[in-house]
């Protein structure tokens, strides 16, 4: 697939990934994706009964947090199951750590693990490697397209999609990137207004305050795009105990916006993409 041109990125929200060594190719195991401003945010995560730490604390910081999320951070080549408190504590040390780096709460970030079960996850690695991935984020399209790579375990190829429309007269960009074969985990789908303004002129980030998409807007969109799309790329139907779908979408919404209705059209058909890349990719390995 290629890289997501520069008129497919969604604004306000930047990327990055690296290679920290969890990998034993070496290759990019680290991913970034984050928002300049607050966003409001909605996911789902896995049924299973045996759950990965950073499922049960990502689903606790969505909880506290949903109307000021700023990123979410995933690393691949180790899944951080079945780690006991151990575990735990590196996924909690991640979020701290990286909230430093972004200059918000520890809560505000959802935190992402795929890879080998069962195996102790050596955090040093991912905090040796903070820095540097904060530092890289950028809104290319090239900084996205490593992101798709970083969080590939399985995989034979990256899956991304991209739509953009036009609700209430301003324009909407959705971006999104997913993982695996027979997993319910999309790890990011981003989505923000643009060019939003009143009489012309642009709304200053002070006052975006007063135009924060509703959570529940938020969570109708993404248990749609959840149960009706991307639970159906699966190909042999099991269940992840690390899988997540998470998504953010920035604040900003004008006045008056339309609703639900509209917006989760095209976050459907944006989810029903990558279900379809899922399959046409990883369906003949």
């Amino acid at each position: 697939m290629s890289t997501p041109r520069p008129s497919q990125i969604p604004r306000g929200f930047r990327f990055s990934a690296t290679a920290c060594g969890l990998k034993k190719t070496g290759g990019l195991d680290l991913a970034l994706i984050a928002s300049d401003t607050p966003a409001s945010a909605a996911a789902v995560f896995t049924t299973n009964l045996v759950q990965a730490a950073p499922v049960v604390l990502s689903r606790e910081h969505v909880r506290r947090a949903a109307r000021r999320m700023r990123a979410i951070i995933v690393n691949s080549g180790n899944a951080n199951c079945c780690t006991s408190r151990a575990g735990m504590n590196a996924s909690r040390k991640t979020a701290v750590r990286l909230g430093r780096k972004l200059g918000c709460a520890p809560e505000e970030i959802v935190v992402c693990s795929t890879g080998v079960i069962g195996v102790p996850m050596k955090v040093e690695k991912i905090l040796g490697a903070l820095p540097a991935l904060a530092a890289a984020l950028k809104t290319r399209g090239e900084s996205f397209d490593a992101v798709t790579h970083a969080i590939m375990t399985t995989d034979t190829r990256p899956k991304w999609a991209a739509a953009a429309c036009r609700i209430g007269g301003k324009t909407v960009r959705f971006l999104g990137c997913a993982k695996g074969a027979g997993k319910p985990g999309q790890k990011g789908i981003a989505a923000r207004h643009e060019d939003l303004g009143q009489g012309g002129q642009r709304i200053d980030p002070p006052d975006l305050a007063r135009f924060f998409v509703p959570p529940a807007i938020a969570e109708v969109l993404g248990q749609g795009l959840q149960c009706r799309r991307h639970n159906h790329a699966a190909l042999d139907h099991g269940r992840d105990d690390g899988a997540g779908m998470g998504r953010l979408r920035g604040p900003p919404v004008p006045p008056g916006f339309p609703g639900p209705k509209g917006l989760g059209g095209r976050v459907q058909g944006d989810g029903q993409q990558l279900a379809q890349a899922g399959h046409k990719l990883e369906g003949r390995r």
